[in-house]
């Protein structure tokens, strides 16, 4: 008998609380409009989503974790980078060499290590730079020399400091420490 009051005592209480989140999110704009979610009217999309919030959906059979975010799929191919806006260097993951080079008419590889004289030469040239100064928009791809063996390998690069300038996909041309301003500016150009 006491579990029935208890669970009669839970049921009236979600009641009380649907309805006081019907009674907080109120009307529409011109309260005169039942409050909406989702294209749905009335108090069944207002209990639905409380205060506005995406109601948590278990996991399915397409992937979707249970707060909404899509659990990535191991098997696919990395995304590319985002190179919107004018931001001419950009910190790249090995593993999205191939779609980042893809993505870009000009792309350019470059080999980096914090410990060494000429990357940080290179670097200061080349930070204040934007894309559109630069003739054909190119984007440079920074890569840590020390964490990158395997594109390194195959990209047949032996010291850090490298640049490989790719157009359409296919290299056109290469850089080993250079660090004067208008030559990295000639070889970012073609």
């Amino acid at each position: 008998m006491r579990e029935d009051k208890r669970t009669l005592r839970v049921g009236q209480t979600a009641a009380l609380a649907g309805t006081l989140m019907i009674l907080a999110l109120g009307c529409g704009k011109d309260g005169g409009e039942p409050a909406k979610r989702d294209g749905v009217a009335g108090p069944a999309a207002a209990a639905a989503k409380p205060n506005g919030a995406e109601a948590a959906q278990p996991e399915g059979a397409n992937g979707a974790a249970g707060d909404g975010a899509a659990v990535p799929d191991p098997n696919a191919a990395p995304a590319a980078a985002s190179f919107d806006g004018d931001q001419l260097i950009h910190d790249c993951e090995e593993s999205s060499f191939e779609s980042d080079k893809a993505s870009q008419d000009v792309f350019v590889v470059w080999f980096h290590a914090d410990w060494c004289p000429s990357c940080e030469k290179q670097r200061r040239e080349l930070e204040p730079l934007s894309r559109s100064s630069i003739k054909g928009r190119p984007v440079i791809c920074r890569y840590d020399y020390d964490e990158t063996e395997d594109l390194q390998g195959k990209l047949r690069v032996q010291r850090q400091s490298s640049f490989i300038r790719y157009v359409k996909g296919t290299e056109q041309a290469r850089s080993v420490g250079e660090t004067g301003k208008e030559r990295l500016i000639k070889f970012l150009e073609g």
